[in-house]
């Protein structure tokens, strides 16, 4: 049972073992099924409040949107790996495992992160009505110039900023249909389009930047 050529499986090119516990990809998998849970919960919810909604097509979702994310993530953490291999002066060797190491560790993460935002995306649909804590004073009494937690159609806006008019300038929002997502004004698509891509692509460009 204590065999020291065992380690890692006799592959610790692939896996790793830092806490000596068990291999990283052990920890990769877990932190995907805990994912894969958390957005079968949220879904499980969704569907329970939204007539329209089905179990499926509320899993699709929050999976494309976890995936977006570790795909991200994966991808910034593995150059963050190799290029820390690089400034050591590692060999081939360790660069490639530095790489590997960075891409798994760096997917599964941003795929727990985003299958947990996707997850309270969809648990916002119960979200009790709230008028939200309003900072400033605009045209529209309904809006502050700030405006924290109050209750969309069908989720949460977590924060919007307005002009005096009462105008939204920028907001960030959860709902079942769209999951985190950002509203900005452009002249092309007017403040209705939802910035689902980009927010999953910054989420993992931050997890992968954060990660070790």
């Amino acid at each position: 049972s204590h065999n020291l050529y065992q380690y890692a499986f006799n592959n610790p090119i692939t896996y790793s073992d830092d806490e000596g516990q068990w291999p990283n990809i052990f920890k990769a998998v877990a932190k995907v099924a805990v994912g894969v849970a958390a957005i079968a919960v949220g879904a499980v919810i969704a569907a329970a409040a939204i007539p329209s909604l089905t179990f499926g097509a509320a899993m699709v979702v929050g999976l494309k949107t976890a995936v977006t994310v570790g795909v991200v993530a994966s991808g910034v953490r593995s150059a963050k790996k190799i290029a820390q291999s690089v400034a050591k002066k590692e060999d081939a060797k360790a660069v490639v495992e530095s790489a590997v190491t960075g891409a798994v560790n760096g997917f599964s993460d941003g795929f727990l992160g985003g299958s947990i935002s996707s997850g309270i995306s969809f648990a916002a649909t119960l979200y009790p009505g709230f008028e939200g804590i309003k900072i400033g004073k605009t045209d529209k009494p309904q809006y502050g110039k700030l405006t924290i937690g109050y209750n969309a159609n069908d989720g949460i806006t977590l924060f919007a900023v307005s002009n005096i008019e009462g105008g939204s300038k920028f907001r960030m929002e959860m709902d079942y249909e769209n999951l985190f997502h950002t509203h900005f004004k452009t002249k092309k698509h007017g403040n209705s389009f939802h910035r689902t891509k980009q927010t999953s692509i910054i989420f993992g460009l931050l997890i992968g930047l954060i990660g070790d």
